[in-house]
Parts: structure tokens; sequence; C-alpha cells
């Protein structure tokens, strides 16, 4: 998915835009059916980014909490389900 920058938000932050999810919308389809297949391989990542960094003794900080995040909005959340 193909990901750009294209200014600050209302926050002061980055805002980016996604083609592929605006080409999905313009297709007529939504975000919502693809959860199920994001969110499993979501969580499958986190949760290997998440272990190398436990192994690491890195703190994924915010990074860790966002993604984690996203896992609850797409009901894939870790600890839930095969995440190998």
């Amino acid at each position: 998915m193909r990901v750009g920058f294209i200014g600050l938000g209302s926050q002061g932050g980055p805002m980016a835009r996604s083609y592929g999810l605006e080409l999905t919308a313009q297709l007529g389809f939504s975000a919502a059916s693809l959860a199920t297949h994001a969110g499993s391989l979501l969580r499958k990542d986190v949760g290997i980014a998440a272990e190398l960094a436990r192994a690491a003794a890195v703190d994924l900080g915010i990074l860790l909490a966002d993604a984690d995040a996203a896992l609850a909005v797409l009901e894939h959340p870790r600890g839930s389900g095969d995440e190998s």
C-alpha cells in the first residue's frame, strides 16, 4: 500500500493518505471488509515486533500503543488467536 506525506494535520503532526484505501473506496469497497485479513496480518507483525523489542530490551512506546489501538479497532487484539 502506497502512503504519501501530504502535510500537517490539525494537531500539527504529519498526515498521510493511503492510495490503496482511496482506490478501494472508489471501487465501492470499504476498509471494513479488509479488517478480517488486515487485522490478523497486523496482529502477527505487531506480535513479532513486540517480541523482538522485548528480547532486545527496547521500549517501542507510542508505536506499540498505536499498533494495539489499531488492532482493537480491527477487533484483532494481541493475545487473541494464533499470532505465529
